[in-house]
């Protein structure tokens, strides 16, 4: 997360995560310098004394001696390092009669902007949800709101003549999105049968089934997990070929709108509305496992878990 303090002009520190071939995360604090600066990292004397910083504050004098090199192009390495923010002042001590200033490693990992660009995200959020704020791209920009929701009309209507009835699920993630904007302004939503479309060529977060969205039907060609009308609207993986036919099956998938190449759709959806509110409470509940590979492009299915039996699921888990 980016801090407070400052490093020549640069704001001090952001949050960098790596995602390991383990499926685990490394979270860092990485040090942002000045475009300027980073040549320095190529300097093979430069990356040794870093290396012994990393491990324990140190002086010049004594790095010059651990290093075998004359202590005036440590001090240069030294200066350098300090202006850059990659190293900083860890205090004083005494070494051979004389006041040394000692030096600590500020962090593995440097970064450099190198033109403006980047988003906006609410003041005081913690560093999960600078994460989470980064994996909502571009539904919330800059605290707002950027995208249309789309349920299915209740009324009949559409190819099949029926109703949705998936709309009740845009509470609980008005719900979760509402932590991340400075401001819901209402309405939040729209029916499927109030879509122009001039309004498909916008960011799109889609609810429901193609039977009761149109829009979701409309979709149905261009996603990777697909509703197949000839088997009852199981779902079915174009990457596995594999078919779900459980109520409690759903998709969350965030991908290109194929009605505009610079938006974004996210369709939250099951063949029936049960699957629906899987796919909802998957994407409230485990935001971050669903996009840990890619916060641009994600293809899961999710099922739901019904723990009291009553026919309703209570937590979703991540099948494919």
């Amino acid at each position: 997360m980016i801090n407070n303090g400052k490093v020549n002009g640069f704001k001090g520190n952001l949050q960098v995560v790596e995602n390991l071939d383990t499926g685990e995360q490394k979270i860092y604090n990485s040090v942002f310098v000045d475009p300027k600066y980073i040549d320095i990292i190529r300097n093979d004397l430069a990356m040794q004394i870093v290396g012994k910083l990393a491990g324990a504050k140190s002086c010049a004098m004594d790095l010059s001696r651990e290093l075998k090199q004359h202590e005036q192009k440590i001090y240069y390495h030294i200066r350098r390092l300090e202006k850059a923010g990659i190293i900083k002042k860890a205090g004083v001590e005494r070494r051979f009669g004389m006041l040394a200033k000692m030096y600590t490693a500020v962090s593995p990992i440097v970064s450099a902007k190198l033109y403006e660009d980047g988003r906006l995200v609410s003041k005081g959020q913690s560093g999960l949800d600078l994460i989470v704020s980064q994996l909502l791209h571009p539904f919330i920009e800059n605290g707002k709101l950027n995208a249309k929701i789309i349920v299915g009309d209740p009324y009949p209507h559409g190819k099949y003549d029926h109703g949705g009835l998936d709309a009740y699920h845009v509470s609980n993630l008005a719900h979760f999105l509402g932590k991340y904007l400075d401001k819901l302004d209402l309405p939040i939503c729209s029916i499927d049968t109030k879509i122009s479309k001039d309004d498909l060529k916008n960011n799109l977060i889609v609810i429901g089934g193609p039977v009761g969205n149109s829009i979701t039907y409309d979709l149905n060609q261009h996603l990777p997990i697909y509703f197949d009308e000839q088997s009852g609207w199981n779902l079915v993986s174009k990457a596995t070929g594999k078919k779900y036919n459980d109520d409690l099956a759903g998709i969350i998938i965030k991908m290109e709108n194929p009605f505009d190449k610079d938006k974004k759709i996210l369709v939250l959806a099951g063949g029936r509305t049960r699957g629906t509110l899987a796919a909802v409470m998957a994407f409230t509940k485990h935001i971050e496992d669903i996009f840990k590979a890619n916060s641009d492009i994600v293809s899961v299915i999710v099922h739901g878990i019904d723990s009291d039996g009553d026919g309703l699921p209570d937590d979703a888990k991540i099948v494919e």
